[in-house]
C-alpha cells in the first residue's frame, strides 16, 4: 500500500513538472511562435 502511494505521489508531482514547464512560456509572456502558443490553447475559452 505504501509503495503504491508513494508511485501515485512520484507520478502527480512529474506531471505537474511537466504541465509547468510546457506552459511556463504563456505564464511568462514569452515571445513564441504563434503555433506553438496556439498549441498550448486547450479550451477554446482561453483563447
Amino acid at each position: 500500500m505504501r509503495q503504491r502511494n508513494t508511485v501515485l505521489v512520484s507520478c502527480f508531482t512529474l506531471l505537474s513538472i511537466a504541465v509547468s514547464i510546457f506552459f511556463w512560456p504563456v505564464w511568462t509572456a514569452e515571445l513564441i511562435p504563434y503555433d506553438e502558443w496556439q498549441w498550448r490553447m486547450w479550451i477554446d475559452s482561453w483563447i
